[in-house]
C-alpha cells in the first residue's frame, strides 16, 4: 500500500477518534461554565489561535487579496458551529456513544448521497449495491450499539 495513502488514513483515524474525546471535553466545560453556548464560543475560539498558529509556522502566509470565492462557502463555519453546539448539548443527555453513533450514521449517508449526486462538484460516484449494503450495515452497528 502506498505509504501516502497510510499516512493520509492515519491521520483520518486519530481525527476520528479525538472526536469523541472533543465531545466530551467541551460538554464538561459546558457543564462547569452551566453555559453551552459560551463553552462552544472558547471551543471555537481556541480552534481559531490553534488554526492561526498552523498558519503562522507554515509559511503559507496570508493571501495578498482575497480570492473570490463563492459566498455559500463560507457558511461551512456556520455547520462547524451548530455542530459543536449540538454535541455539546447531547452528550450529557445523551451519552457520547449515543451522540457519535448517530452522528457517523449520518454522515455516511449524507456522504453516499453527496457522491451519488456530484453534490457541491464532488466527483460522481453512483450507489451500488455494495455501498446500500455497507450503510445497511452501518445501521445494523447502530442499532447493536445502541443495544
Amino acid at each position: 500500500m502506498n505509504m501516502t495513502v497510510v499516512s493520509y488514513a492515519l491521520l483520518a483515524i486519530v481525527a476520528g477518534a479525538l472526536i469523541p474525546v472533543m465531545a466530551k471535553m467541551n460538554a464538561s466545560l459546558a457543564g462547569a461554565m452551566g453555559n453551552i453556548p459560551f463553552a462552544a464560543f472558547i471551543l471555537l475560539l481556541v480552534g481559531t489561535l490553534a488554526a492561526g498558529a498552523v498558519l503562522a509556522v507554515s509559511g503559507a502566509g496570508l493571501p495578498r487579496t482575497m480570492p473570490e470565492v463563492q459566498p455559500t462557502y463560507y457558511l461551512a463555519g456556520l455547520v462547524v458551529a451548530f455542530y459543536i453546539l449540538s454535541v455539546t448539548f447531547l452528550v450529557p443527555r445523551f451519552g457520547i456513544g449515543n451522540t457519535i453513533i448517530f452522528v457517523v450514521a449520518a454522515q455516511v449517508i449524507s456522504a453516499a448521497a453527496i457522491d451519488h449526486f456530484g453534490l457541491m462538484s464532488t466527483p460522481i460516484s453512483p450507489i451500488s449495491l455494495q455501498r446500500m449494503a455497507g450503510i445497511a450495515l452501518i445501521f445494523l452497528g447502530v442499532y447493536w450499539a445502541r443495544s
